[in-house]
């Protein structure tokens, strides 16, 4: 699990990013009982118990959840049918049998509105199933049972991650974009929010008061909200060109692009040590340089020097806008029809596009992306592993870097793929490639589907590769 140095050092600005779904920082009221077990992190709800009525009252409760639960999923799923939505639908269909049926694929034929529609549906309908269980939670509490008091609470947040109950029980507020976090800490940072990238006009008692750690200040864009802890020059500085950045995703993904009006949230640390602090918490790996978290939609990196840390963001922040364009807001903590990525292979593809913007620079007219640029010598030295597109393919959330030392080949592998495609023959595989990356998030996918879901023969795809990688890394 230790990362070769000399093999490290070949990927210099390879090394900073890798996307895992997570939870947002940040512990609530009930963190004194909720560390009662001490096996769980306070801020981890999905992993208590789930509920087990002990009295005739929290069955009848129960009970009226679990209907809940069972209404919500039919009519989402007869939404999905008429929509097109048929990954959905079947999700919809299976999630409430004792006994559910294999997935097989189908490509969903829906538009973006169709997501937009459903994404807001889903919403609706899962905060309606987290009251039910706010209403257990109620009469447990009641009835001295903090035990299920506790498990109707987290139970909630299981179904629905913005039920407003549930996140006041813990003591959270709200921030738009940036999730839930302590009532206090939100209190303090509406306090220092700014809209638009206008100075302050004393900086530096500004900065004194609110670029800190344990502090920060928020910054609205049109299409971001940044919390930072770093001095506001350089976070003004670094945040100029996320609007662009979001634009030229956006157009990248083109008809695919299920984009509403929502910000998306970033954390901007001054400090190493508190970047390091955050990264641990989410068990991260130690090389990360930034990370985007898919269950909580937020992205994180460092912002303690200007040097590097536009390519940390523009990695980060491609994550966050692919996903919301493709998957939407994050609405509940389970897997379902949103975490089919978790479960997908071609992780690649994800890792792929993010690599192939981090070169993006606001501003510049015309400028071409690329995905190998600074990383040449890193793909001759693994030449023979970057080759084997069977590895690339079967990568998922979960596998991408459980062994570092195989990190350091999937992303040089993942960047000669993508750049092969947008890049070296965009078209003849660039509609491909995205394609790919569409269906990687929307679609249950397997290393079967690779045809099916890039639109291509493997065979000839494979000889086409590999004829311009030799040519091009001999």
């Amino acid at each position: 699990m230790r990362i070769c140095l000399t093999l490290f050092a070949l990927l210099l600005a390879m090394e900073t990013r890798f996307s895992v779904n997570a939870t947002p920082l940040g512990q609530g009221a009930i963190a004194q009982w909720l560390a009662e077990d001490k096996n769980l992190p306070t801020e981890d709800f999905s992993r208590v118990a789930n509920p087990k009525p002990a009295n005739p009252k929290q069955r009848a409760k129960w009970n009226s959840a679990a209907e809940e639960f069972t209404a919500a999923n039919k009519s989402l799923a007869e939404f999905c049918k008429k929509r097109g939505l048929l990954e959905e639908a079947q999700y919809h269909t299976e999630i409430t049998k004792s006994n559910p049926g294999k997935s097989k694929p189908r490509m969903n034929t829906a538009k973006a509105r169709d997501y937009l529609d459903y994404w807001e549906l889903l919403r609706d309908k899962f905060n309606g199933v987290a009251t039910k269980w706010m209403d257990y939670a109620t009469v447990a509490k009641a009835g001295g049972d903090n035990e299920q008091y506790r498990a109707g609470v987290c139970q909630a947040l299981k179904t629905f991650i913005d039920c407003p109950a549930a996140r006041e029980a813990r003591g959270e507020a709200a921030l738009e974009g940036l999730g839930w976090l302590p009532q206090a800490r939100v209190d303090a940072l509406r306090l220092a929010t700014r809209e638009g990238l206008a100075p302050p006009e004393d900086v530096a008692a500004f900065d004194t008061h609110h670029a800190k750690a344990g502090a920060g200040f928020v910054v609205l864009t049109r299409h971001f909200a940044i919390c930072s802890t770093a001095r506001f020059d350089q976070t003004a500085k670094l945040a100029a060109g996320f609007d662009e950045l979001y634009l030229t995703v956006a157009k990248l993904l083109g008809d695919a692009a299920a984009l509403g009006d929502n910000r998306i949230g970033v954390f901007l640390y001054g400090t190493q040590a508190e970047f390091a602090q955050a990264n641990s918490q989410r068990e991260g790996a130690t090389w990360s340089g930034g990370f985007y978290r898919a269950r909580s939609g937020l992205a994180h990196f460092p912002l303690y020097a200007q040097s590097g840390a536009l390519l940390a963001a523009n990695h980060e922040l491609t994550h966050g806008v692919v996903d919301y364009a493709l998957r939407g807001r994050p609405a509940t903590s389970y897997d379902g029809a949103r975490g089919k990525q978790s479960e997908a292979a071609f992780f690649g593809v994800a890792e792929g596009i993010a690599m192939h913007l981090e070169g993006f620079v606001p501003g510049a007219p015309e400028q071409k992306l690329s995905a190998i640029a600074g990383r040449e010598n890193t793909l001759k030295t693994l030449a023979k592993e970057c080759r084997d597109l069977e590895a690339l393919f079967s990568q998922t959330a979960q596998t991408w870097s459980e062994d570092e030392a195989d990190t350091v080949r999937n992303y040089a592998a993942a960047a000669a793929f993508t750049e092969y495609c947008l890049n070296a023959e965009p078209a003849k595989y660039g509609a491909c490639f995205m394609r790919l990356l569409e269906n990687h998030y929307r679609c249950a996918l397997e290393v079967s589907d690779f045809e099916r879901a890039f639109g291509a023969k493997r065979t000839d795809f494979e000889a086409d590769f590999f004829k311009w990688y030799d040519g091009r890394f001999k």
